[in-house]
């Protein structure tokens, strides 16, 4: 009888923890980061990632996005950490602060 009492508690308890891995939940963060945070954001996430995977034990995907995440940094060392991650955005924004420049007399 005591089996048939606990056998409920497995499942509640699975139910209870989470269903992804910390390495799948820091790349659901970085792909959100990379629509609506800035280049600084991205480069931090990405280092997430790869440690989440240095965590696990997957040398792989680890080296994989240590790689990553060296890109990333380096490309809001270049272009500015505060800009906003998405191409387009920033794209914009160059492109008009450019324009204000040039229409100065």
């Amino acid at each position: 009888m005591k089996r048939v009492q606990t056998a409920w508690l497995l499942p509640a308890i699975g139910l209870l923890c989470s269903c992804e891995n910390r390495s799948v939940a820091a790349e659901n963060r970085l792909a959100m980061i990379e629509k609506v945070g800035t280049l600084g954001e991205v480069c931090a996430a990405a280092k997430v990632v790869a440690d989440a995977y240095l965590d696990e034990g997957n040398e792989e995907k680890y080296k994989f996005w240590h790689a990553n995440a060296d890109s990333k940094c380096l490309t809001a060392q270049l272009e500015g950490g505060d800009l906003p991650a998405q191409d387009d955005v920033r794209i914009k924004m160059l492109s008009d602060a450019a324009n204000s420049l040039d229409a100065k007399p």
